[in-house]
């Protein structure tokens, strides 16, 4: 992340609206209902947001995020390069640097700037032209800007290459899965239910907030299910009451969690041992399996698969605001019969894959926050 600090602490600087035009009056948003699909992509302050029949520009300009942007997160990034025949909405700055200013330069100084000190307490969650022209930018000279810019842009690829890498392991588990189970998936007969392997469901019940503590057991919310693992972000904690509602949601190791309400619903995980014993909300089910019939980790995955669960969840949910789904849905989820040795068989090459993401998902980290102190050093003068 850059601040205003970094930016002025080693080089001459000036206002980005010294240094760059704005050519923000001609954007032109379009609504998605109007949008006719063509060949130019449609950008928005995230990023490309779909493409359109037409175009606006058509030269090298950098985005930088005017309302909805990750202000309160930059290193995810609030502004990119664009080039060639775009279209661009009214929620993201266009930027062209003038003489004197490279363009890769600008775009490795804002791409994870801090906006926040130009955002007053009324437009929190946008960034103005008034307010972006204030922005400070340092000036080191031409040649130097290029140079800094170069050394970025061959860490970041290095970042991305990883990235590419970890993309492809995140489908091998698929593939597995598909090869030695495809026949048995396309013919997944309508006799086999979940219900036939279920021992126990239940989920969380309301007022958990009240017992909130800052340590104690695992509570699990369903934005902390992800797809065949459980989030470690903004954990929280509880203290439970003593009584039967909390021993009736109290998770057990290798039980299988899936969220059954709102915008999350159908995300599922297998309960790691480190969490066993923690709590779950009236959003997330324990599904409690024989697992002298099926194995958990099988099963969870089979429930993410687009041909597996997630097709039979989307069909099965009740609510169009706030879907859901209740305890006789899950059980009737329908299932390929495979033998349980098969089954560990897969999860064994599954956790053979979740090894490497898991060395790759370490590296990735280690290189961002490799580029990260990089830039930092870049604006300081250090490289």
């Amino acid at each position: 992340m850059i601040t205003r600090e970094i930016a002025q602490a080693h080089y001459p600087s000036r206002p980005l609206g010294d240094v760059a035009d704005f050519l923000d009056n001609r954007r032109k948003p379009v609504k998605k209902i109007d949008r006719i699909p063509g060949p130019y992509p449609y950008y928005g302050a995230n990023g490309q947001q779909g493409t359109i029949n037409g175009y606006l520009f058509d030269e090298p300009l950098l985005l930088l995020a005017e309302d909805g942007g990750l202000f309160d997160e930059p290193d995810r990034g609030i502004a990119y390069r664009v080039s060639g025949k775009t279209w661009v909405n009214n929620h993201a700055h266009v930027i062209r640097p003038k003489n004197g200013l490279d363009m890769g330069f600008l775009y490795r100084t804002l791409e994870n700037y801090d906006v926040r000190p130009y955002i007053n307490g009324s437009t929190r969650s946008k960034l103005t032209k008034t307010q972006a022209s204030q922005i400070v930018i340092p000036l080191p000279p031409l040649k130097e800007q290029k140079r800094i810019a170069a050394i970025l842009d061959q860490a970041d690829a290095l970042r991305a290459a990883r990235q590419r890498a970890l993309d492809k392991l995140n489908t091998l588990g698929q593939s597995i899965f598909y090869d030695m189970f495809g026949d048995e998936l396309k013919h997944c007969t309508h006799g086999e239910t979940i219900h036939e392997y279920v021992k126990f469901i239940t989920s969380g019940g309301r007022g958990w907030a009240k017992y909130y503590a800052p340590t104690g057991a695992r509570f699990i919310r369903s934005l902390d299910v992800q797809m065949n693992r459980i989030g470690s972000d903004d954990v929280v904690y509880v203290a439970p009451p003593k009584n039967a509602e909390a021993r009736r949601t109290k998770i057990n190791k290798r039980d299988v969690l899936l969220t059954i309400t709102g915008s999350k619903i159908g995300r599922v995980a297998v309960a790691p041992e480190d969490i066993e014993g923690a709590y779950i909300s009236q959003h997330v089910a324990i599904i409690r399996l024989d697992l002298e019939k099926i194995n958990p980790i099988f099963l969870s995955f089979y429930l993410s698969l687009e041909e597996g669960g997630q097709r039979q969840i989307r069909k099965l949910q009740y609510g169009q605001a706030k879907p859901g789904l209740n305890f006789e849905q899950i059980r009737s989820f329908e299932m390929p019969k495979i033998d349980i040795v098969d089954q560990i068989a897969f999860c064994a090459r599954l956790y053979e894959v979740n090894g490497l993401n898991s060395k790759l998902e370490k590296g990735l980290a280690e290189q961002s926050q490799f580029f990260a102190s990089l830039q930092q050093r870049a604006f300081r003068g250090e490289l």
